[in-house]
């Protein structure tokens, strides 16, 4: 899904490592982020290759994302896991939302002086930063339709955009995420093997193939998980449990 659509995965691991693998909410945020970076980044390969990509605009975001995934790691401590849980399945609507409506170019920035266009882009990345450091995903859902609306520029490039954004985003994350026991770095090498392979594989698809039939797929899932995620109960209660005991929890990871 990573190389298909730009975004790191975030909104497929931290729900499976919640129910399927019994991770804390908080803890499954951060190791997320530990292994989007490695997705995102094998993603980024195919792009760059193909010349999708814009290195001033992905350098201008950079700043803004490292400087608010730090931020929301530290915030996210701070927030109740069925809250967390909650707020997460939000985010997976929207994803959704996005990914049925894909949105047209527009180019907003192109209008502005380049300083006025750089901080806007700057303070976008912040905003984006923030919320994937608390939401545990690289934030490609939302960088990607910022880049068609703001400065007008193809799908394809938004997406290796936001791959290569993700990358310094996610290694920023989690670092921020470990200090305070927040990855289970013994399934991060798994994961992550797993993802460069299908994520190298798929990026090269998503070069030359219209992808609207697999993007309308991949948000029908999503919407199943966050409804699921919004509306359980007991899916709630389960989040808040494992915050006191899990499997995985800070002396075992």
């Amino acid at each position: 899904m990573a190389g298909l659509t730009g975004v790191g995965g975030g909104a497929l691991v931290v729900p499976l490592l919640v129910s399927a693998l019994g991770l804390r909410q908080h803890q499954a945020h951060g190791t997320s982020l530990a292994v989007v970076t490695f997705s995102a980044g094998a993603s980024a390969i195919p792009y760059a290759l193909a010349g999708h990509f814009n290195g001033l605009l992905a350098a201008q975001l950079m700043v803004g994302t490292t400087v608010g995934v730090i931020l929301g790691a530290r915030w996210m401590s701070r927030i109740p896991a069925a809250q967390l849980r909650r707020g997460f399945g939000l985010f997976l609507a929207f994803t959704a939302l996005r990914l049925l409506l894909p949105l047209p170019a527009m180019g907003i920035l192109g209008l502005l002086e380049p300083g006025a266009a750089l901080l806007l882009n700057m303070a976008v990345g912040l905003v984006v930063g923030v919320i994937g450091g608390i939401l545990g995903v690289g934030g490609g859902a939302m960088i990607v339709p910022a880049m068609l609306l703001l400065w007008g520029v193809s799908q394809h490039i938004a997406q290796g955009i936001s791959l290569v954004v993700i990358v310094p985003t996610g290694i920023a994350g989690a670092i921020s995420h470990h200090t305070r026991g927040n990855v289970a770095w013994v399934l991060v090498p798994p994961l992550a093997l797993g993802s460069v392979a299908g994520a190298l594989f798929s990026a090269s698809l998503a070069n030359n193939l219209d992808t609207a039939l697999l993007r309308q797929s991949f948000a029908a899932a999503v919407i199943v998980m966050s409804a699921q995620m919004i509306l359980s109960p007991q899916g709630a209660e389960a989040g808040a449990e494992r915050e006191a005991a899990g499997p995985f929890s800070r002396d075992r990871s």
